[in-house]
Parts: structure tokens; C-alpha cells; sequence
């Protein structure tokens, strides 16, 4: 279920910057510091569900609905002999990613609103068929999702808001250039050793334009939300930490 959970995750968050997914082997100071809750240790929270964790644009994330969407984001429980720390520092940086998703999503809806960016039906329909046909197999996207507070339309919900999204964005966003030969063959000599795997060799050139494309974009999105935000109030609990960078 891990899987269509992750899928399901990437149609909420359509325009802001992926996630990356927790890494289990990661050393054991890889995270030392990222602020860890009291009540995220363990694989259980004791934190009040109604706690309001952040609040902006008139929005607000619970903590209830954020330990949900931590639940379904790590698509089950660690294994046994994972240690109690580690499980809290991995639940701490997707608690991180939630919030950030959070505020990235309401905050870019907002501003949909306020430009009058709408969907048509074909738009939608297009963008379920994109999602089943995306699932793994034996997997219906439609009912993870209904188990949550949005119950059987989720999934038409977060299509929606998924085609405003990225509707806005494109009228939003500056013009990407066109990547050159140059670009490419410095990038991939300043960062040489990252793009090499160490039995696979170098990451293909096809790969390596992708990646930069990606990050181009991005960083595009970081810019576009951050200034969203410098007119927008927000206000968070004190057991939630937001670094100054969160944006990019």
C-alpha cells in the first residue's frame, strides 16, 4: 500500500517541491539537527489531535490530520528492530514535509482563488485516468484515500486542486530556458560525484537534463510561494519547527 499511499501524496502536492522518501540506512547523526517532539517518539503520537500545528490563509493542519497523513506516507509500521530514535527522526522530517505541504498548498490554492483559476470537467477527467492508470496493480488510489476526513471524493478533490495548481503555476512561473550542451556538461562536472553511482557509472545525459529541469523548477516554485507567503500570516505551534530555508 506504501506505494499507491506516495501516489496519492505527489496528486496533493502537484506543483511543490517532491519529497523525498525517508531513508531508513541513513547514519544515525544524519538528522541531529532536526528538532524531534516529545510526542513523536515511538511509532505513536500522545500530542492533543486537536491541536492546530499551523495556521495560514485561514487554514489550519491538526495534528491529528497530520500524524494521518504521516501514517499514510510511511505505508505501515517500522520494522521491529528499528531503534526508538530513529523511528522519531524519521517521523519528525515527514511531519516537516506535511507541514511544509501544508502551507506550499494552501497558500498557492489562496491565490487561485484570488485570480479566479478554475477546472473543467475534461481537465478532471483526465487527471483521475491519469492517476489509476499510474496505480500499482491491485491497488485503487479511490480507496485509500476515502478513509480520510474527505471520504468518497477525495480523490476528485485532490485532482482539482491538483489541475488549479499547476494551471496557476503555469501562468505564474517565469519561462524555463531551454537548457544548453554548456549547461549540462557543467553541471554534470560540478556535481560528478553525486551523479555517479558506484556500480552503474554516470547518470545518463538524458537523466542529468531531467534532474536539472526538475530542480529548476523547483527552486521556481520555492521563489513563487515564498513571496505568496511574505504577504500572508502564518502561525504555527511551538512543537513544530519551520527552518528559515523550508521554502527552498
Amino acid at each position: 500500500m506504501k506505494k499507491a499511499a506516495l501516489l496519492i501524496i505527489a496528486v496533493a502536492a502537484v506543483g511543490c517541491s517532491r519529497s523525498k522518501a525517508p531513508d531508513e540506512n541513513a547514519p544515525a547523526n544524519a538528522d541531529a539537527d532536526i528538532a524531534i517532539p516529545q510526542s513523536l517518539i515511538g511509532n505513536r503520537t500522545t500530542g492533543n489531535p486537536a491541536e492546530v500545528l499551523v495556521e495560514v490563509s485561514g487554514k489550519s493542519l491538526t495534528r491529528g490530520e497530520a500524524m494521518r497523513q504521516v501514517d499514510l506516507r510511511l505505508g505501515g509500521p517500522p520494522p521491529a528492530d528499528m531503534p526508538a530514535g530513529r523511528q522519531a527522526i524519521i517521523r519528525a522530517r515527514v511531519l516537516s514535509e506535511v507541514v511544509e505541504q501544508f502551507i506550499k498548498r494552501t497558500l498557492l490554492l489562496a491565490e487561485a482563488d484570488r485570480v479566479g483559476i478554475q477546472t473543467t470537467q475534461e481537465e478532471i477527467e483526465k487527471g483521475m485516468a491519469a492517476i489509476r492508470t499510474g496505480a500499482p496493480a491491485n491497488a485503487d488510489p479511490k480507496g485509500i484515500l476515502a478513509s480520510g476526513p474527505a471520504g468518497d471524493n477525495a480523490l476528485k478533490n485532490e485532482v482539482i486542486v491538483g489541475v488549479r495548481i499547476e494551471k496557476l503555476l503555469a501562468t505564474a512561473l517565469p519561462k524555463v530556458e531551454a537548457l544548453t550542451d554548456e549547461d549540462i556538461d557543467a553541471y554534470i562536472e560540478e556535481h560528478r560525484d553525486s551523479l555517479t553511482h558506484p556500480s552503474k557509472g554516470l547518470l545518463p545525459r538524458k537523466q542529468v537534463t531531467e534532474l536539472m529541469t526538475a530542480n529548476a523548477r523547483r527552486q521556481a516554485v520555492a521563489t513563487y510561494v515564498g513571496s505568496l507567503l511574505e504577504n500572508t500570516e502564518l502561525r504555527h505551534s511551538s512543537s513544530v519547527t519551520i527552518p528559515r530555508d523550508w521554502l527552498k
